[in-house]
C-alpha cells in the first residue's frame, strides 16, 4: 500500500488552518452569552459572532484531532514507527500533558479569580483538549491489536462501535451516571480520531483528488452549509459528525492541489511548527485582554470590528511569543 509523501505536507498546512480558526473561534466568543463564550463577555451582543464562533471552533478542534489520528496511522502504517507502545505513549504524554501542568498552573496563578486548583483535575480552560487528546491516544495505543490488521468491513464496525459507545455515555449522563470529564470528551472525539486514521490507512486524500477543483469545492460549500444548519438547530453532535467525515478530509484534498500550493507563504509551516504554543497562549492573551476594563470598554465601542481586531493582537503576539521561545530553546520544555 502506498501512500503520497505529499499529503504529509498538506497535513501540515491543515494544522496551520486549525490553529487559525481555533484563535478566530475564541476571539468571536467574547461577543455572544452562553455556553462556548467567555465568563466575560461583550454588551454588544452579535448573533452572527456566535455562529462564528461555533463554526470555527469546530472545525478547529475537528481538524486538529483527525490530523492527529492520521499522523499516527501514517507513521504506523506506512513508516514503521511507534512499534514499543511503551515508548510512544510514553512520549505523547510528555508532549501533551507536561505543557497542560506547566499552562494550567500558570492560568491558575494568573488567574485565581476564575481557575482553582481543582481545574487542573477537569481540564483547565481551552487546555481541557491536551489531557482528552493523550486519553484518546491511550486508548487506541492499548487496543491496536484489535485494529492493526482490520479489514474494510471490520473497520466500519470498529467506527460504529465508537460512534455507540459515545451514544452509549450520553444515555448514562441522562440517567445521572457521569464520567469523568476527560473521559466524556475523548468519548466524543475517539471516532473522529479514528475517521483520521481510515483516512491516511486509505489514502482518501489521493481519492478525492481524483474529483475535481470545482468538485470538491461544491462538496466543502454543501458541508459548511449543512453544519451551519446544525449550529442554527443547536444539533451539536451533528456539527461534529458531520463536519469531520466530510469537511476535513476534503480540505486536506483542496490543499493537494498544485493551484492551491502556488497559494500558500512559507509562513504557513512556521504557523503550524509553532501550532501547540499558539493554542495555549491565544487564550492568555486574549483573557487579559478582555478583564480589563478599559480593554472591554473600547472592544465595546468598536462593535463589529472588535473581534477581527483581537484576533489579529492575538494571534501576532501569540506566534511571536513562540518564535522567541523557540529561539531561546526553551519551547521543547513549555510546549513538548
Amino acid at each position: 500500500m502506498q501512500i503520497e509523501e505529499t499529503n504529509l505536507i498538506e497535513i501540515t498546512r491543515a494544522r496551520a488552518l486549525a490553529t487559525v480558526l481555533i484563535v478566530l473561534g475564541h476571539s468571536f466568543a467574547f461577543y455572544t452569552a452562553g455556553e462556548g463564550s467567555w465568563r466575560i463577555h461583550s454588551a454588544v451582543g452579535i448573533p452572527a459572532y456566535g455562529y462564528c464562533a461555533t463554526l470555527c471552533s469546530t472545525i478547529g478542534l475537528v481538524s486538529f484531532v483527525i490530523i492527529s489520528g492520521y499522523l499516527y496511522a501514517y507513521f504506523l502504517y506506512f513508516k514503521g514507527r511507534y512499534a514499543d507502545t511503551k515508548t510512544f505513549l510514553l512520549e505523547k504524554y510528555r508532549r501533551l500533558l507536561v505543557p497542560y501542568i506547566i499552562w494550567g498552573a500558570v492560568q491558575v496563578v494568573l488567574m485565581p479569580d476564575q481557575y482553582g486548583p481543582n481545574t487542573l483535575l477537569n481540564g483547565a480552560a481551552h487546555l481541557w483538549f491536551l489531557p482528552m487528546l493523550a486519553v484518546v491516544f491511550t486508548m487506541f495505543a492499548l487496543t491496536k491489536h484489535l485494529w492493526f490488521g482490520a479489514s474494510a468491513g471490520q473497520e466500519a464496525l470498529l467506527l460504529a462501535a465508537l460512534v455507540a459507545l459515545f451514544a452509549l455515555s450520553k444515555a448514562l449522563r441522562s440517567c445521572g451516571i457521569f464520567p469523568p470529564p476527560v473521559l466524556k470528551q475523548a468519548l466524543y472525539f475517539m471516532p473522529l480520531f479514528y475517521l483520521g486514521m481510515l483516512t491516511a490507512k486509505e489514502n482518501i486524500i489521493s481519492k478525492l483528488n481524483r474529483l475535481s477543483i470545482y468538485a470538491r469545492y461544491i462538496y466543502g460549500l454543501s458541508a459548511i452549509g449543512s453544519i451551519s444548519i446544525c449550529i442554527v438547530f443547536g444539533i451539536k453532535v451533528g456539527i461534529n459528525m458531520f463536519s469531520s467525515a466530510v469537511l476535513v478530509p476534503l480540505m486536506l484534498s483542496v490543499f493537494a492541489t498544485k493551484s492551491c500550493n502556488k497559494m500558500l507563504l512559507p509562513a504557513v509551516k512556521n504557523i503550524a511548527d509553532n501550532s501547540m504554543a499558539i493554542y495555549v497562549l491565544h487564550h492568555i492573551f486574549i483573557w487579559f485582554a478582555i478583564r480589563y476594563a478599559c480593554v472591554a470598554y473600547i472592544l465595546n465601542a468598536w462593535g463589529y470590528w472588535g473581534a477581527p481586531i483581537i484576533f489579529l493582537v492575538a494571534f501576532s503576539v501569540s506566534w511571536t511569543s513562540a518564535a522567541c521561545i523557540r529561539k531561546a530553546g526553551a519551547y521543547k520544555l513549555l510546549f513538548g
